[in-house]
């Protein structure tokens, strides 16, 4: 605009120069009415732009005072006080949040107080979604004055004097996240978000391209993006001004292509920013489509993808261009190549490449897109906002390429990541392709979300069923019990929409739950439908479950008796659907639970000579002798496993597996050291094996690898180096070592149980104060690389099992492991609570509070280890008791996560005079024992330290041995920092305690207990 850069000026400053140089230029229009086309529009030039911004910040000043970087959120209709309240708060001391009306109350709500903001500005009258945001939230409304009043007044001018890039990192404006599958998240832009997005804007296309924003340069454009979207903010204001672009604006509500021609009828424009809905219902209206492509020049979408039928008849009426951005990424610099074929490929995108985006596979066919972080490209690449410190922004965002090799460069959105479902035998889809088959096939449909079956079952996914027009049918029909199974039900309610107009997933199927939860809840009328109605219960005859399982698979398949004798009832033709029928089926007739679809794709026979088949499987087996593996068994729970392992009767034979060839002699030693029952080298039930667990093979040979391969019911995985000092790059070698036991369980023919101990250290810190008994994504670091090193170990393992459907696997994030209470055998002393303890006796004092983990759910090492043994050794939890795991868990049934934490929790403040009372008699000392905050207390240690050692400098290691704390400064500081009781985090333990009897049966923290502990380090 004006021959004026953009870059290197503020925002709101830069709006007062383009104001004085070009002051009668159109800026934008606004409806006359905000539900109506029918008045027209007002123009709005820079010089009533400038003058409103000015109005905005001045009134701001009078009615709220001088701002100090507060947040201020705006509900309003969108006219020209969006753009100038963003900019106006900026120069009175504020930042606007640009809340969607469209979220729910409960994301209103985390949102406001995630931005701590109190303060709501509204407009007369009041929008319909105020009333619900200030019944989820308590906010102070403030009334902005109208339009006429902004524009018709001559505001004083309110200078900007913040400058670039002084002010770089401060906050511009927030926005959030579309929240379509889930809770939305704020979105930062602060000043240098917008300077990198000139700079971006400013690259050169490759040679014989052009860059894609050149399109709508100076041109008029319909914006049918809200301006509370961020795409729609971007266009009105940053992107808009320095391109000479003129914006015209739609009325309040869910755009419509008939709101636009309507629009166009009233004002022209060339060039228009849809989302899809409006490109699907001008494909449906002849008539719109027709005055559209007289009218204008081109039509750019964005926010999700089109039916390929659908944009390739709307692109054979007018160009079609797409647009593809992210809240956390922008708008992002596409380009146009001359070899593109604008009936077909207008669905992809090509992206500069100067940007630093790479597509990184996930599947066969489809790549996730991802920002990669370089020193030299941060000029041209959005500041990560949400996960601040990042080097890749992963997008979830999956693509598809062009066909044709010449077309390399082009890529077409797919899939969310989080879309894709996986079924029951491991494979996957993606949705979308669904969706879109339907709503391109069905008018009467806008939109179809395929559901995965809801917690209040097992998380298997339900068969859609579909009309199906055209010559193709890209899915099979429906079969006519299906049909009644699962009734074609009218909704009650629109479904919720983004800010963009697009189905929010997470919201819909919240929803619609109750009526989901009662569709699965009917599912096993299916086997009303298909299988023998009844079966012979829960009996031990060979002949009579083999009988059952053939005639229910007769009648399932409808075969004749013929297909049994194949090697697999896939060569016979058996399917997905079948599978989940037949499995039904069996668990109702044989009353047996366990019987899940996994079991079938496994064992898919009745011949007796498979290995095994499926009638051994079927038959009662309550105790069968296991064969266990253990690494890591010298170390000090390792040994307490191995102790717990031989008393168990049901254990049939131990192969340990250490990387030192005398970890028999040192396994002896440990024994003897923790009072633990004599290990004996000749014992049948126990073999030690020297093994490199970074090799494929282990570092074993081909015979004895063979053995543990078909013999093997458990491998537990316990060895990794408990170092909290080491880098991260310290702990690759054990991340590979696990992929190598997950690739043994995976591939051996016994399919032995993978069980890994992981940390409490994992999940925390948290922004949830409970945590879940199932996989945990975060972006919080922990507080150490051993920390983090368990948690990549922990989704290592989530997608091993999520990739391979014959993988059982479980995870037990091991809390505070307390000294042995059975029989002598001593806690560390250099850990966190022996080096309190022998403190306090030293300062005679103790701190009146552990912080965060005042509430103590510790576990003897020995009743751990027990607890542990059990619940590597069970069976894997029903069916029925799988219907009970959270929304959001891993959900195939072949992955628990377990915490084997002390359900009997102790407060800290009630072991204090037995701790107090057991301490020795100080020698040179008649001081009481004290007990005092936990600020004072290590404060106190670390004066204690810093005198004698300044005394005596030579003694500090034996000033560090009678105050031991003061080497875990950094420990105590951290507990005093969280802060105490609203900061504690709950483990849930309700899966665990189902599967361990033993975790229930562990008493709180006795004082009995603490007396040993005390008495041993001081002995």
């Amino acid at each position: 605009m004006a021959n004026i850069d953009p870059r290197g000026v503020l925002f709101p400053a830069y709006v007062d120069q383009v104001a004085e140089a070009q002051p009668e230029a159109i800026y934008a229009e606004f409806p006359n009415h905000p539900l109506s086309y029918d008045y027209g529009f007002r123009k709005i030039t820079y010089r009533d732009l400038a003058n409103a911004i000015n109005g905005v910040a001045k009134w701001l000043i009078e009615t709220l005072g001088p701002g100090q970087d507060e947040v201020l959120a705006y509900f309003g209709p969108t006219d020209v006080r969006y753009p100038a309240l963003v900019f106006g708060a900026l120069k009175a001391g504020y930042v606007m949040y640009l809340p969607s009306p469209r979220n729910s109350p409960a994301a209103h709500r985390h949102l406001l107080q995630t931005l701590n903001c109190t303060k709501l500005l509204v407009t007369t009258p009041r929008p319909p979604p105020v009333a619900g945001i200030i019944a989820a939230a308590p906010l102070d409304v403030f009334e902005l004055p109208g339009v006429n009043d902004l524009l018709g007044t001559t505001h004083p001018h309110i200078p900007f004097t913040k400058t670039y890039p002084a002010a770089a990192d401060e906050r511009c404006v927030i926005v959030h996240t579309s929240g379509s599958t889930g809770i939305p998240k704020p979105i930062i832009w602060t000043h240098e978000s917008i300077m990198r997005y000139y700079n971006m804007a400013g690259l050169a296309a490759p040679e014989g391209d052009f860059n894609q924003c050149d399109l709508t340069q100076g041109k008029r454009q319909f914006l049918c993006l809200p301006a509370f979207h961020s795409g729609g903010l971007a266009s009105l204001s940053f992107m808009a001004v320095p391109s000479g672009m003129t914006s015209v604006c739609p009325i309040s509500g869910i755009p419509t292509a008939a709101g636009m021609v309507a629009a166009l009828k009233k004002t022209p424009f060339d060039v228009a920013l849809v989302p899809p809905s409006v490109i699907l219902e001008l494909a449906a209206a002849p008539d719109l489509l027709d005055y559209v492509s007289q009218h204008m020049s081109h039509l750019g979408y964005c926010g999700g993808d089109l039916p390929q039928a659908v944009g390739e008849l709307v692109a054979s009426r007018i160009p079609l261009i797409n647009h593809y951005g992210a809240s956390e990424m922008g708008m992002l610099h596409l380009i146009q190549s001359p070899h593109r074929d604008p009936l077909t490929d207008w669905g992809y995108v090509q992206v500069h490449p100067g940007l630093g985006i790479e597509f990184r596979p996930t599947t066969a066919t489809e790549s996730e897109l991802v920002m990669v972080h370089r020193p030299e490209l941060t000029s041209f690449q959005m500041p990560p906002t949400i996960f601040p410190g990042i080097e890749e922004y992963h997008s979830q965002d999956l693509f598809v390429r062009h066909p044709d090799p010449a077309k390399a460069d082009l890529w077409r959105w797919s899939a969310r990541l989080d879309d894709i479902i996986t079924f029951l035998n491991g494979e996957k889809t993606n949705p979308i392709s669904m969706e879109q088959h339907i709503v391109a096939s069905n008018p009467d449909v806008s939109v179809a979300l395929p559901s995965p079956e809801p917690p209040a079952a097992r998380r298997r996914h339900r068969a859609a069923v579909a009309q199906h027009r055209g010559r193709q049918r890209r899915v099979p029909g429906p079969r006519p019990h299906h049909q009644d199974a699962h009734p074609v039900h009218q909704p009650g309610q629109a479904l919720p929409r983004s800010g963009k107009g697009t189905a929010q997933r997470a919201a819909t199927l919240a929803l619609y739950a109750p009526e989901l939860d009662a569709l699965y809840a009917d599912a096993d009328t299916l086997t009303v439908r298909d299988g023998p109605s009844t079966g012979p219960g829960p009996v031990d005859d060979p002949a009579a479950i083999s009988a059952f399982i053939e005639t229910s698979l007769l009648a399932v398949t409808g075969w004749t008796p013929d297909a049994l004798s194949a090697e697999s009832f896939f060569h016979s033709g058996l399917d997905s659907l079948q599978i989940l029928t037949l499995s039904r089926t069996l668990r109702n007739g044989l009353q047996l639970p366990e019987i899940i679809p996994n079991l079938i794709y496994r064992h898919p026979n009745c011949n007796p000579n498979s290995n095994p088949p499926l009638l051994l499987l079927l038959l009662p087996s309550p105790s069968q002798p296991q064969t266990i593996i253990l690494t890591g068994s010298t170390g000090t729970l390792g040994s307490y496993l191995l102790a717990a392992l031989l008393n168990n009767p049901n254990i049939s034979h131990i192969h340990c597996l250490n990387r030192n060839p005398s970890a028999c002699s040192i396994q002896q030693s440990q024994a003897l050291k923790f009072h633990l029952p004599a290990l004996s080298p000749s014992d049948p039930r126990l073999t030690f094996h020297t093994t490199d667990l970074t090799r494929p093979d282990l570092g074993l040979s081909p015979s004895t690898l063979q053995t543990l391969r078909t013999t093997t019911t458990t491998l537990i995985h316990n060895a990794w180096t408990v170092n909290w000092l080491l880098p991260l790059q310290f702990f690759k070698p054990l991340l590979t070592a696990t992929l190598n036991l997950l690739n043994f369980c995976a591939d051996a023919p016994s399919s032995p149980h993978f069980f890994f101990l992981s940390t409490v250290g994992s999940v925390t810190p948290s922004t949830s104060p409970s945590i879940p008994e199932q996989i945990v994504t975060t972006t919080l670091p922990a507080a150490n690389a051993y920390s983090n090193s368990k948690y990549i170990a922990e989704h290592l393992i989530a997608s091993a099992t999520a990739r391979s459907p014959s993988l059982r696997a479980s995870i037990a994030r091991v809390g505070q492991v307390a000294g042995a209470v059975r029989a002598p055998g001593l806690w560390s002393r250099t850990e966190w609570f022996p080096s309190l303890v022998r403190s306090a006796a030293h300062l005679r004092a103790l701190p009146d509070s552990l912080g965060p983990m005042s509430n103590l759910d510790w576990v003897p090492i020995d009743l751990l280890a027990d607890v542990l043994v059990e619940l590597a050794v069970s069976p894997v939890p029903s069916a029925e008791e799988e219907e009970e795991e959270e929304e959001g868990s891993e959900g195939k049934g072949n992955l628990n996560v377990y915490h084997p934490h002390n359900t009997h929790k102790v407060q800290w403040t009630t072991l204090l005079p037995t701790i107090a009372s057991a301490l020795p008699d100080p020698e040179s000392s008649s001081s009481p024992m004290e007990t005092i905050p936990l600020a004072e207390w290590r404060a106190r240690v670390a004066a204690d330290v810093a005198k004698t050692a300044g005394d005596a400098p030579d003694n500090l290691q034996i000033v560090l041995e009678r105050n031991p704390a003061a080497k875990l400064a950094d420990f105590w500081s951290v507990l005093e920092g969280v802060g105490a009781e609203g900061s504690v985090m709950v483990f849930e333990t309700e899966r665990t305690q189902r599967v361990s009897g033993l975790l229930g049966g562990v008493e709180g923290v006795k004082g009995g207990w603490v007396e040993k502990w005390v008495g041993e380090w001081f002995a």
